[in-house]
């Protein structure tokens, strides 16, 4: 691809935990940006790409990618503009067994249907007072906006999904943060929840995951909507 400066561009690409790494211009430290941020060419020079983040975490910041890298990784795909569209609806409360911690808990079940790809996750987990000295609640009914995330979640959090159970999975460290309270709940991953939104069937990761990336809000803050509801 034959880049342009001044022209604007898309992450259209990133590695399989959903993060690609690019250098800042001052100091060459990398900072890590998400599927579909957008960015602006301001110079090509030296083999290398520089550009302005043009949204999300790390809006503001100029960084670069070879050349190589950036015919990899850049594009023209914009992402859909407006909200994707996310429904929770309650299931029953279930004992069922945690493959990542190897025990048996009690669960708030549900069904989560995004842009119609639907999912079994679960709402909270009682993990017990040795555990979770303050038992964590499901997100209750109502409507909540889901932010674009901002940053990787840590790998260890979720590597085991990958390695033990399902290779194919991309992009578990990303987490969508649900617009409520302090925001940290999240859309992610998982087979165990502290109130957030854990989507337990893991074969359907994969298509939640691109349903609520590939959107973007008009002010670049949020991928969807969620309503959530007994």
């Amino acid at each position: 691809m034959d880049f342009v400066v001044g022209g604007f561009y898309f992450i259209n690409k990133v590695p399989v935990g959903g993060w690609l790494a690019v250098a800042t211009k001052q100091s060459g430290a990398p900072i890590l940006l998400l599927e579909y941020t957008r960015i602006r060419i301001i110079e090509i020079a030296r083999h290398r790409v520089y550009f302005e983040v043009m949204d999300g975490g790390q809006k503001g910041a100029v960084a670069s990618l070879s050349q190589t890298s950036a015919a990899v990784y850049l594009g023209v795909a914009a992402p859909k503009q407006g909200f994707a569209q996310a429904m929770v609806s309650y299931g029953a409360v279930e004992e069922i067994y945690s493959r990542a911690k190897r025990a048996t808990y009690w669960q708030q079940t549900a069904i989560l249907v995004a842009e119609n790809v639907c999912a079994a996750v679960t709402l909270n987990t009682e993990l017990g007072a040795d555990e979770v000295p303050d038992a964590f609640k499901p997100i209750p009914p109502g409507t909540y906006k889901i932010l674009v995330p901002p940053s990787p979640r840590d790998k260890t959090m979720t590597a085991v999904y990958r390695s033990r159970m399902d290779s194919s999975l991309k992009s578990d460290q990303v987490w969508f943060p649900i617009e409520y309270g302090d925001n940290s709940r999240f859309i992610h991953l998982g087979d165990v929840s502290e109130g957030s939104v854990t989507v337990m069937e893991l074969s359907r990761w994969n298509a939640i995951y691109q349903s609520l990336v590939s959107h973007r809000s008009t002010d670049g803050r949020y991928v969807g909507q969620l309503t959530v509801q007994k």
